[in-house]
């Protein structure tokens, strides 16, 4: 079960972001990590790994589109020790095991980074109805975890707190590590470590938000 203290700051709906051409598949198919899309394509596991430019795969009767991996890469020759027990090739990899959503609508900045060249929609999902249904497989950070650009925040595995922790285990988690010197106050993103078939989306109350 999802503590209050939770689900009192995370809002009533998250938002997700995706190239306008995936919402058919997304309908059809579900709304996939990027590692299940490779699977379902045939491809090695690894060949999405910090991938440079958005890339299209074609899996079975639909095709996606894939967001490029620029912003971590800007940290690989970054002279800030950012990662913290792994390499970029291994939180890239982890990246591609999860679907992530915004606390908030995506603000001028990011949307203008993720069309910049093709249409996006935005989508959102109703809050508690994603913790009731899958509490294990929703993750909580204060950073933009796929972005290593300018000075990078330090992170490793450690960096996504459960939902099923509590507020405290969350606003505590970078300052115990002495990475920060006030507690986090707020959720910057939301992370599903599982992909989420079209029935699910429905249960979510999937729907289309004006941008």
């Amino acid at each position: 079960m999802i503590p209050e203290s939770i689900l009192s700051r995370l809002g009533p709906r998250l938002y997700h972001v995706t190239a306008q051409d995936n919402a058919v598949a997304i309908s059809k198919a579900g709304l996939l990590t990027p590692r299940e899309i490779a699977k379902r394509a045939g491809l090695p596991e690894d060949s999405l790994i910090l991938r440079t430019d958005r890339c299209e795969i074609v899996f079975g009767n639909h095709r996606a589109i894939l967001n490029h991996q620029r912003p971590l890469r800007a940290g690989m020759n970054s002279r800030f020790g950012w990662l913290d027990g792994c390499t970029v090739e291994d939180w890239a990899r982890q990246l591609d095991t999860r679907v992530f959503f915004w606390v908030d609508r995506p603000d001028a900045a990011f949307l203008e980074s993720v069309a910049e060249d093709l249409p996006v929609s935005a989508f959102s999902i109703c809050t508690k109805a994603l913790l009731d249904r899958f509490p294990e497989f929703v993750w909580l950070s204060p950073i933009n975890s796929g972005s290593a650009k300018r000075r990078p925040s330090t992170r490793g595995t450690w960096l996504y707190v459960s939902a099923k922790a509590g507020w405290n285990d969350f606003r505590e988690n970078r300052r115990r590590r002495g990475l920060v010197s006030k507690a986090d106050s707020a959720v910057k993103e939301i992370s599903v470590t599982r992909s989420i078939s079209p029935g699910d989306l429905a249960v979510l109350d999937w729907r289309r938000e004006e941008l």
